[in-house]
């Protein structure tokens, strides 16, 4: 029995490295078939999700923006109310010191009256 000749060892050896590597690549090749497909619906999912919640961002932003646009309007008539309040105030006020000061008058006049009867 004698030792194998160590060129055909050596091509043996390479040619069980290169089927390896054939079979290596094959395999990778399956594998990409399986996971791509899964790695795209990855994406899809991610995707959808990130306009889920620039959706939801965009929502909350027009509720906000709604929500400051009814502060201003109800701030808006408090002070139109207010500002009405003060100028019936200042009407009333006004009259009321008018009737003041015609009575004082209608007074002087009656003293003056009884002043030149006397």
């Amino acid at each position: 029995q004698g030792l194998p000749d160590p060129t055909t060892v050596l091509q043996l050896r390479r040619s069980w490295e290169e089927e390896d590597a054939e079979l290596a690549a094959v395999r990778r090749s399956e594998l990409e078939a399986v996971l791509e497909p899964k790695r795209q619906q990855e994406r899809e999912l991610n995707r959808l999700e990130e306009e889920r919640k620039q959706e939801e961002e965009q929502q909350r932003e027009e509720e906000e923006r709604k929500q400051r646009v009814e502060q201003k309007m109800q701030a808006a008539m408090l002070q139109r109310e207010e500002i009405a309040r003060l100028k019936r105030q200042q009407q009333e006020d006004e009259a009321e010191a008018q009737r003041k000061l015609l009575q004082h008058t209608l007074n002087r006049q009656e003293e003056l009256e009884r002043w030149r009867r006397e």
